[in-house]
């Protein structure tokens, strides 16, 4: 809702408690997702008054929502809010994890904020950190795509920020840079980023394979 100019995220409280219990139930207490629809049927737990019971994919949508730990949606992304969470990070971790390994994290990313527009239908490229379960370990990777990704027609691009960094320093190698230092530390920065992602990557291969 807007107030004042300003939107401000408002909590149901009817919806917070079906929600708070929802994850409650997933997280802790060994539910798969058609259990847990029937759990909160069984406890009158609507999804809402006109359809009381969940369906599989209403369920497990509101179990990804990253509102309820507090962020908000903007452009394509996700940014911490200023609102109450109504699931605490641990929480919201785990559920991720038995949804499908994969815990989604608000980002701090290089290529953030509409810096760069797509090639196909120049609307803005956003990006996403993506922490995964590895037997070797927890791994995180940070990927780009175009907002539109998902429309109709629209090439299913994604690139890493490894590969996005050597797309921008070919697009630097062609600018013009009267300083001298300036030339050089942006090409430093983009490199050692590339170079340390790189390093990264073969030290966690190698830790995995003497396992």
């Amino acid at each position: 809702m807007r107030r004042e100019g300003r939107s401000l995220v408002e909590t149901d409280s009817t919806r917070a408690r079906v929600v708070r219990r929802a994850f409650e139930l997933y997280a802790f207490h060994g539910h798969t997702i058609d259990s847990l629809i029937d759990e909160l049927e069984f406890e009158g737990l609507a999804y809402t008054d006109k359809t009381p019971r969940f369906t599989r994919s209403k369920q497990h949508t509101m179990l990804q929502d990253r509102a309820y730990r507090g962020e908000v949606a903007y452009r394509g992304q996700w940014y911490q809010g200023v609102h109450e969470p109504l699931i605490d990070q641990t929480t919201f971790d785990r559920v991720q994890q038995q949804l499908g390994g994969q815990v989604y994290r608000a980002h701090e990313l290089t290529y953030a904020g509409n810096l760069i527009e797509c090639g196909h239908c120049g609307r803005p490229v956003t990006g996403e950190s993506i922490t995964r379960q590895r037997k070797s370990g927890t791994r995180t990777f940070r990927y780009y795509r175009c907002a539109g990704y998902t429309a109709a027609g629209h090439p299913r691009t994604r690139l890493t920020e490894s590969d996005l960094d050597q797309q921008v320093l070919g697009l630097y190698d062609q600018l013009r840079i009267e300083d001298e230092k300036v030339r050089h530390w942006f090409a430093r920065v983009l490199r050692e980023r590339t170079q340390g992602e790189q390093q990264e990557s073969s030290r966690r291969a190698e830790s995995g394979s003497r396992r």
